[in-house]
């Protein structure tokens, strides 16, 4: 016995839902992980542009304090570009996850939906035997009238 149609229905438009908010969390996760890799690749030119900076401090640098300063500020770039790394690899994380989940509640609608259509198949071809067998009744009753 199949399920009935009402029930069918609401599963289905529930999955629809369902796989609208997966898809909308998939692209939010993907705009994350978008923007990760650009702070990424602004942190990596920032430590460039601080790269051809220090060439240029070191040569006026008077004491050992000013190399550590110019030490230090290349090591915080470096640190930069780590963090940002690693929040970008947590994003793509994120995005590869929500791809996973957009892709099972696709195949949880597409499912629910081949239901709906064996169950709208089943009514149809009820309806046409139903149909048919009126169709039938009423041509036999024709020769038999008084």
């Amino acid at each position: 016995m199949s399920p009935p149609p009402r029930a069918v229905r609401a599963v289905r438009d529930a999955r629809r839902i369902l796989r609208d908010v997966a898809a909308a969390q998939r692209a939010a996760a993907a705009g994350a992980a978008d923007r990760a890799g650009l702070a990424v690749s602004a942190a990596e030119a920032a430590l460039d542009e601080h790269l051809d900076l220090a060439a240029a401090a070191m040569v006026t640098a008077r004491s050992v304090e000013d190399l550590s300063d110019i030490s230090a500020s290349l090591d915080a770039d470096r640190d930069d570009i780590k963090r940002a790394a690693a929040q970008a690899a947590q994003a793509a994380k994120l995005a590869v996850a929500a791809t996973e989940r957009l892709v099972a509640t696709e195949r949880q609608l597409r499912t629910i939906e081949k239901v709906s259509e064996h169950i709208e198949e089943q009514r149809n071809r009820k309806d046409a035997r139903s149909d048919q067998r009126f169709a039938d009744d009423r041509n036999s009753r024709r020769g038999y009238e008084w």
